[in-house]
């Protein structure tokens, strides 16, 4: 999970599937200045999307959720999570193995930050990503299928 509070950043005990979330924008900012226009569309059949509320709990434990769908021609691992932002905090969170079959699935995400979020609006987004096999140095390579950003409450469970 990735935390940051205005211009102070804390990363903690991040997995691979979070810190591969958390380069998400740099990885479709990258893919987009190397491909071609038609390339950067997402391959029919992929979605996702983010539920437009945000729960977090007593213990401030934040969850997000949504659907995602994913056609079965993918060859590299597919993951969907997402991330939640409010008054300068910002938190990614851990991403799930997806079923690629074609089908809509649920999907949901939580993360325990160490700063709590409190109720009211916030900007979520949710992000099915595939990790292809790459090459030399760089072993693995991000690939958005699918994205989505929207404005979110925060409820108290």
């Amino acid at each position: 999970m990735m935390i940051s509070s205005g211009r102070t950043a804390v990363a903690l005990s991040l997995g691979f599937a979070g810190l591969a979330l958390a380069f998400v924008p740099v990885a479709a900012q990258a893919q987009a200045q190397a491909q071609p226009q038609a390339r950067r569309l997402p391959v029919a059949g992929d979605q996702v999307s983010l539920d437009p509320t945000v729960w977090v709990t007593a213990d401030g434990t934040v969850t997000i959720s949504g659907t995602y769908r994913c056609s079965a021609d993918h060859a590299g691992t597919v993951l969907v999570g997402g991330s939640v932002s409010q008054a300068g905090l910002h938190i990614a969170m851990g991403a799930n193995a997806a079923t690629c079959d074609g089908l809509t699935h649920d999907w949901r995400s939580s993360e325990r930050p160490p700063l709590d979020f409190v109720p009211g609006p916030a900007r979520g987004d949710a992000t099915l990503l595939e990790l292809r096999s790459g090459e030399g140095v760089v072993p693995v390579l991000p690939n958005v299928l699918a994205q989505e950003t929207r404005d979110v409450t925060i409820t108290r469970v």
